[in-house]
């Protein structure tokens, strides 16, 4: 309670303001943040209808926004769209999404490939193989969330990436020329 208490009168008018707010009906489009969100998402949308090849530059949702695609309902105050699909479509255009669906394709086939491998070879409750699923996991969490928030950029997306790569790199490290990948990967996951 006495935490609580130091919390409540340690923090900012307007985060206090912003608390006693929660449960109160939304009276005007200013006011709601869902109505911001759509706008986001049809900025997103327009950006990319514009500009379907390159989109509107990596990065620049904001000032793409703010400069051409708001209107008086919804102030462009984010960032970014809130949702990854939107920003990536906006700001990245096909060229974009291409690529980006490569790279989360080569996540899934990678570590499909890599637990194929060491079933083959008995090691299929080992950590390599416990940690390729757990990538994929996150990989579907983040891509699942993507719809709300925007992971473009953020570093928890390419953390996942760097690891599937990793634990695939890790596996054929101790290939040799007279030594098949799948007889390292055993070698390695058995360690």
């Amino acid at each position: 309670m006495l935490l609580t208490a130091t919390f409540w009168f340690s923090a900012s008018p307007q985060y206090r303001e912003r608390i006693l707010s929660i449960g109160q009906v939304v009276r005007s489009p200013e006011e709601d943040e869902s109505a911001v969100r759509r706008a986001a998402w049809a900025a997103g949308r327009q950006m990319f209808l514009d500009h379907p090849l390159i989109g509107a530059g990596a990065g620049n949702f904001e000032a793409a926004w703010a400069a051409l695609y708001s209107d008086d309902t919804a102030k462009p105050y984010w960032k970014n769209s809130h949702s990854v699909y939107y920003q990536l479509a906006g700001e990245l255009g096909l060229a974009g999404i291409v690529t980006w669906s490569l790279l989360i394709y080569a996540i899934f086939r990678d570590n499909r490939r890599l637990r194929r491998e060491l079933r083959r070879c008995g090691q299929a409750s080992g950590y390599v193989f416990l940690m390729s699923h757990a990538t994929d996991c996150a990989l579907v969490s983040l891509l699942v969330s993507g719809a709300f928030i925007s992971i473009l950029y953020h570093p928890l997306f390419f953390t996942v990436a760097t690891v599937a790569a990793c634990l695939r790199r890790l596996s054929l490290q101790t290939a040799t020329a007279e030594e098949p990948a799948g007889e390292a990967i055993c070698a390695v996951s058995a360690a």
